[in-house]
C-alpha cells in the first residue's frame, strides 16, 4: 500500500492499485477478495520473464522478501524526504544550515550557492569576528552579514535584513569581504557611517550595490569614475581621506583573517552559533533569528 501510494504521486496507474490496497490493509473491503497481491506478482514474473527467465523464477520465489525490501526502501525515502522537506523550510537547504550541497527542492542552488570572492576554501567560520572594528546597527537578536558589492545575490539578502531590522528587533554587524578590486569600497562604506551616520551609510550601499561592477577596471577601481558616481549622490570623497588612511582598515583584514569565509552572501547568527550560506527566502532569516 505504502509503495502504491508514493508511486500514484506520479501515475493514474498506481493511485487506482493505492486505493484497492488501502481498502483491502483497512477492511473496506468484504474478504479483500481483490487478490491484488496476486494479480501484481502475476504481472511482475510475466514481465521479468521477457527479460530473463531465471530472474523471473527467482522474483517469483522471493517475492515476499522482495516486497519488504521495497516497504523498507519506501519507508527509508519518505523518512528523507520529510527530513529534507523540514531542512528545506527551516534553513533553505535540504541538509541543514551551513550546507551548500545538493538539494532536490533546489536543484539550481537557487539559495544555497555563494559567490567565491576570496582565496578562502572549505567550511565557513564566522565565530571569533571582533565587532568593533566594523559598523553595527540596530539593537536585539545580533546577525553577521558577510557580504561583497560585486558578488552576486549579496544585494538581496541585505535588504531583507534591512526590512527585518524594522520590523523586528535586530542588531546587524556589516562584513564587507575584500575581493580583487573592492577594498577602497569597503573602506568608503565604514568612512561614510562614522562620519555621515546610517542614513548616508544605507544611501552608500545602495549606490555600490548598483554600480560597483561598472566602476571595477581589472583588478582595480577606475577613481574618475567613483568619484564621479559618489559625487552625482552628493558624497565628497576628500571629506573621508583623514578616515581612509587610518589603521582600522589594517585591524579589519587581520582580523578577517582569522575567520574562513568561501564567499558571499552568508549570514552568520551569533547566539546560535549558526551559518546561512546564500540568499535565503525571507521566511528562513524569520524563523531562525527569532
Amino acid at each position: 500500500m505504502i509503495l502504491f501510494a508514493f508511486l500514484g504521486i506520479f501515475s493514474a496507474y498506481y493511485r487506482v492499485l493505492a486505493k484497492e490496497a488501502f481498502k483491502c490493509a483497512f477492511g473496506l473491503s468484504e474478504g479483500c477478495s481483490t487478490n491484488l497481491d496476486k494479480r501484481f506478482k502475476i504481472k511482475v514474473v510475466a514481465k521479468l520473464s521477457r527479460i530473463s527467465p531465471m530472474l523471473a523464477k527467482f522474483t517469483l520465489r522471493n517475492f515476499k522478501v522482495i516486497s519488504y525490501c521495497f516497504v523498507v526502501l519506501v519507508l527509508l525515502l519518505t523518512s528523507y524526504l520529510g527530513y529534507a522537506g523540514y531542512n528545506f523550510y527551516r534553513y533553505g537547504n535540504c541538509n541543514g544550515p551551513g550546507s551548500g550541497e545538493f538539494c532536490m527542492f533546489d536543484i539550481n542552488a537557487k539559495y544555497s550557492s555563494i559567490t567565491s570572492c576570496n582565496a578562502d576554501t572549505g567550511d565557513a567560520k564566522c565565530n571569533g569576528l571582533n565587532e568593533g572594528l566594523f559598523v553595527k546597527t540596530g539593537s536585539g537578536r545580533k546577525v553577521y552579514l558577510f557580504y561583497s558589492y560585486n558578488c552576486n545575490k549579496s544585494k538581496d539578502v541585505y535588504y531583507k535584513l534591512k526590512a527585518l531590522q524594522k520590523s523586528h528587533n535586530l542588531s546587524i554587524v556589516y562584513v564587507p569581504i575584500p575581493t580583487i578590486n573592492n577594498t577602497i569600497l569597503n573602506q568608503l562604506s565604514y568612512c561614510v557611517f562614522k562620519i555621515d551616520g546610517m542614513k548616508r551609510f544605507d544611501e552608500y550601499n545602495n549606490l555600490m550595490f548598483q554600480k560597483a561592477n561598472k566602476l571595477a577596471i581589472g583588478k582595480s577601481i577606475n577613481s574618475l569614475a567613483l568619484i564621479k558616481t559618489l559625487s552625482s549622490k552628493g558624497f565628497n570623497i576628500e571629506k573621508y581621506s583623514n578616515c581612509l588612511n587610518s589603521e582600522i582598515f589594517n585591524n579589519q583584514s587581520k582580523n578577517l583573517k582569522l575567520l574562513s569565509i568561501p564567499g558571499t552572501p552568508i549570514v552568520y547568527i551569533k547566539y546560535k552559533d549558526l551559518i546561512l550560506l546564500g540568499d535565503k527566502p525571507k521566511r528562513v532569516y524569520e524563523l531562525n533569528i527569532w
